[in-house]
């Protein structure tokens, strides 16, 4: 095994993401609920969606500490994984500050939100650089190729989570259905990024 460090990494990262697609399932559950007790001015049926939200929210710091450890063990074999470790921390510290901020300056809050979108798409995608890398060092094209086009694709995807995030936190009115479609949207970018991480975690077995 030429790069035990980034097999164990990977592992952790894959993990994690498992977690994150539990996670986002929760919320997306949690905005249906919040919308339809909104729609029938139920209380009880909101204070269960802010309920599944919140074990969303858990889940999610679960599968935040996860990550950070995979990153950080792979990185000793492929630096690029370094640079999606700066890029989670700075994510991590954008979410506390505009969850500090949300009742202060919500203006601000959104704004620090939106950039911790922008550096947790840092993450995965040089993630799936570090993971092209290592399928180029190890001779595997097809991996290399594989995630190649599948950078492209979460590049899209994700930006299109962002644009509909930042206008959904404008438009008071259809809030949850936005939060709706971008939970779909991330669930399908986390089941893609899976798929690559798999791929890479076979291939390391194998190497």
């Amino acid at each position: 095994m030429k790069y035990p460090n980034a097999l164990a990494g990977i592992k952790k990262i894959l993990t994690s993401q498992f977690m994150q697609i539990i996670s986002t399932v929760c919320l997306l559950f949690g905005a249906v609920i919040v919308f339809a007790g909104a729609s029938e001015s139920s209380t009880a049926l909101v204070i269960v969606g802010g309920a599944v939200t919140l074990v969303a929210a858990v889940v999610g710091i679960i599968a935040l500490i996860f990550n950070l450890i995979g990153l950080n063990s792979a990185r000793k074999d492929e630096s690029t994984f370094w640079m999606a470790f700066v890029y989670a921390i700075l994510a991590i510290i954008a979410s506390v500050l505009s969850a500090v901020l949300a009742s202060i300056n919500p203006d601000v809050a959104d704004w620090l939100t939106f950039a911790s979108r922008l550096f947790e798409l840092g993450v995965i995608e040089t993630s799936v650089m570090g993971i092209v890398s290592l399928s180029e060092k190890l001779g595997r094209e097809d991996v290399a190729s594989f995630g190649r086009n599948l950078r492209n694709l979460i590049l899209i995807l994700w930006l299109v989570v962002l644009v509909v995030r930042f206008f959904g936190n404008r438009m008071e009115r259809i809030s949850s259905i936005m939060d709706i479609i971008s939970s779909v949207l991330e669930l399908v970018v986390f089941i893609i990024y899976i798929v690559l991480l798999t791929k890479a975690k076979q291939m390391l077995e194998k190497s």
